[in-house]
């Protein structure tokens, strides 16, 4: 093989379309991963925390979406007045998303708290001129994967919640 420049080199284009293919995708690959850790796809940002209002809209539920392993994360709860009884209402979790996480405080803290049928029933006081009780779980994940749930409220008002735990 001569060039009109008087070099001799050997080309294999077919490797080398191959290494330009390989070197573009890892590129696109980082761009990806960049953009997922920029929007909080891998946690702390615009698309990490979600919202589920229950159908008749009395229970509203803001939670992390993505949350780490062992990493401090919150759930507010946000109870519309009218769910309230006698100045009370209970809010229960399934026992096998509880399992899930090691909740670490919850404000205000709960005047009882009961296990019922695969539930854990929390029953909270409402305190004069409150007209949207708010509930906050503190809490950190002890399990990767998909975290599934739901949270009801006296027993009626349901929000499904579901997570994805990064290690």
């Amino acid at each position: 093989m001569e060039r009109v420049d008087g070099l001799e080199l050997e080309q294999d284009l077919r490797f080398q379309r191959r290494e330009w293919l390989v070197e573009y995708a890892g590129r696109l690959l980082l761009l990806v991963a960049f953009l997922a850790g920029l929007l909080g796809i891998l946690g702390g940002g615009p698309l990490s925390w979600g919202q589920a209002r229950s159908a008749d809209g009395r229970l509203l539920v803001r939670y992390p979406r993505f949350a780490r392993l062992e990493t401090p994360a919150r759930m507010s709860l946000e109870v519309d007045g009218s769910a309230t009884r006698d100045g009370r209402f209970s809010l229960a979790l399934p026992r096998s998303y509880l399992d899930e996480v090691d909740i670490s405080n919850i404000v205000p803290l709960p005047s009882s708290a009961r296990s019922e049928e695969g539930y854990t029933v929390f029953e909270f006081q409402v305190g004069r001129g409150v007209t949207r009780p708010e509930v906050i779980f503190s809490f950190q994940f002890d399990r990767a994967g998909v975290a599934s749930g739901e949270v009801l409220l006296n027993e009626g008002s349901r929000v499904s919640l579901k997570q994805i735990v990064w290690p």
